[in-house]
């Protein structure tokens, strides 16, 4: 965790992100978060991704009845330099913020900028550029971290190092509902997303610099399901600081009849987990393991019962039958 050093609010850094990180205009505004803006083309209109912003609902319902595929664009140098050059000049140094440059090139337009401030001596060294390696809503959680970093009092060099933290620490997988706009822009065939549409097939996905698949599954359904098992395993059980994914053993159970004697018997169990939640909370090592509830089904006790062992008379007895007596008790001895 980086120690924020004592900055005044005068010459706090000023924090720079494209506008692919879509967080709410609320946060924007709370943050003081400059942007600088990509470019969006559909049926031979551009226009800045910014404007686009104020009304998605209405661009999707075009991108919907279009038969084109959206083409996008980074910005230029001098949407760059529109946004550092008044920053600079009022003497603060800028944390910029900006979309993996493993798929746009977003990131190296901003380095171009930087070195042609520093080539005209005007400041450009007091910019400091972090590529976030991810997108979309992993991008935002990079710039908060940030954010909230210099409104603590953290310097620009301790804000940088606080977004390398939070994107070390973050994780992406999503999944896709149709494969139509994945054939626009020409990530797979024609006949691909065909077969894959007729078999109900939504590739998951994850951000790692560039998006890569992680499989296919059939069914919108099973995709939800596999994101929900990718994230419970990545993260810590609630209520418990372990990470270990090792299952804890099963309980014992006595039944009434053998707690006299002492002999353990295991019965079948399911564990549920929705019964076991337990708020999410801070951590600290002094924490003991979570307690986890388990659930006897029907089933399993009609065989535990089945599987009861019956007491039998010793066969140096002379009377063979079976004992009608269930406990554990010695049967009673004949006598001359």
């Amino acid at each position: 965790m980086v120690e924020p050093s004592v900055v005044s609010a005068s010459s706090r850094p000023a924090l720079v992100s494209d506008t692919t990180s879509y967080l709410p205009d609320e946060l924007i505004a709370e943050h003081d978060i400059k942007l600088v803006s990509l470019y969006v083309a559909l049926e031979g209109e551009q226009q800045a991704e910014i404007r686009l912003l104020a009304n998605l609902d209405g661009f999707y319902e075009r991108l919907r009845v279009s038969e084109e595929a959206v083409t996008t664009s980074q910005p230029s140098v001098g949407d760059f330099l529109a946004v550092y050059e008044p920053l600079l000049d009022d003497g603060v140094e800028i944390v910029s913020v900006h979309i993996s440059a493993g798929i746009s090139g977003t990131f190296q337009t901003a380095v171009q900028a930087r070195e042609q401030l520093v080539s005209e001596d005007r400041g450009g060294e007091r910019i400091h550029l972090f590529d976030s390696r991810t997108a979309a809503g992993g991008m935002g959680v990079v710039i908060l971290a940030a954010a909230n970093a210099i409104q603590a009092g953290a310097s620009a060099e301790e804000a940088v190092a606080r977004a390398h933290e939070a994107r070390s620490d973050l994780k992406v997988w999503f999944a896709v509902n149709t494969l139509e706009y994945l054939r626009r822009g020409g990530r797979i065939g024609a006949a691909g997303a065909w077969i894959g549409t007729t078999l109900k097939i939504k590739p998951i996905l994850t951000f790692e610099d560039e998006v890569e698949p992680v499989e296919r599954v059939r069914t919108r359904s099973r995709a939800i399901e596999r994101l929900v098992s990718y994230a419970t395993k990545a993260a810590p059980t609630p209520g418990s600081c372990s990470t270990s994914k090792t299952p804890t053993p099963p309980l014992r159970w006595w039944s009434a009849a053998s707690r006299s004697s002492g002999a353990p018997r295991s019965s079948p169990r399911r564990w549920d987990p929705w019964s076991a939640r337990t708020p999410a909370r801070a951590c600290s090592a002094s924490d003991p393991p979570p307690r986890r509830r388990w659930v006897l089904s029907r089933a399993g006790a009609r065989r535990s019962r089945e599987r009861q062992p019956r007491p039998r008379i010793p066969s140096s007895s002379p009377d063979r039958r079976r004992s009608t007596d269930r406990s554990c008790k010695p049967p009673p001895q004949l006598v001359e």
